[in-house]
């Protein structure tokens, strides 16, 4: 993610250094509009990512819970399918965009209700004297 950051800035400099030279070579109003706003759009998400990264490395050091490892399911081949399916039904034959769309619904309801099921295995794995007062 940082490496992303420092994409995204970087990026963002580089666009508007190239607005400003456009602007002062050609004197044309609406490339140099656009070559600013990739700038500012590219400068956005790498300090939106610089910041995400910063917040999560400060939440980490607070709680250092680890998350459930999900183990292995069938979801994201269903998900595969499910856009060939759509891409053939956009492509080839309009029945075969329902059968990638109903795919695409029973994979995101089977990888979800997998995914809650780990969790819920977690969040009961909790030890019996957590969060319980002691009256001395």
């Amino acid at each position: 993610m940082r490496v992303f950051a420092r994409i995204g800035l970087l990026f963002g400099g580089a666009f508007a250094i190239d607005a400003v030279i456009y602007w002062y070579l050609q004197k044309e109003q609406q490339t140099t509009v656009l070559l600013a706003m990739t700038a500012a759009s590219f400068a956005y998400l790498g300090l939106y990512a610089l910041l995400a990264v910063r917040k999560a490395g400060r939440e980490a050091e607070v709680v250092e819970q680890e998350e459930p490892h999900v183990g292995p399911t069938i979801w994201p081949a269903v998900f595969a399918l499910s856009a060939v399916g759509i891409v053939l039904g956009v492509l080839v034959a309009p029945w075969l965009l329902a059968v990638g769309g109903l795919l695409f619904v029973a994979a995101a309801v089977g990888w979800i209700t997998d995914t809650r099921r780990q969790w819920r295995h977690v969040d009961h794995d909790e030890p019996a004297g957590h969060g319980a007062e002691v009256h001395g």
